[in-house]
């Protein structure tokens, strides 16, 4: 992540579950449109279940902010996703953060 990223506060304090509301609920994000969680959504960007396995909060922020920095392994060389920050305020960036970070596989570390 080549990104220098501003607001760090976005990183810590959010509500995990309004996070999870405006990622399964939210018409601007339409996050299920191209993700899958717990078997819904869409299939045309990574699943979100056990990201926070494989993302730490840096991470996170940073796919949402800057989603064409890094590309998920067989997803191609440029995301369809836009930037959320253009989408969704600071508050609901920082509580989607908040959401993602509970999504682990309780099988990995």
């Amino acid at each position: 992540w080549n990104k220098e990223i501003k607001d760090e506060w976005l990183l810590r304090g959010g509500n995990w579950l309004i996070g999870k509301r405006v990622v399964f609920e939210n018409s601007n994000s339409e996050c299920l449109r191209c993700h899958t969680i717990e078997g819904k959504g869409g299939i045309a960007g990574p699943p979100l279940d056990g990201v926070a396995n494989r993302l730490d909060e840096d991470q996170l922020l940073a796919a949402l902010l800057y989603p064409n920095e890094v590309i998920a392994d067989g997803f191609g060389d440029y995301s369809a996703m836009p930037p959320m920050g253009v989408l969704l305020s600071k508050r609901e960036i920082r509580d989607v953060i908040a959401y993602l970070k509970t999504l682990k596989n309780q099988d990995l570390p």
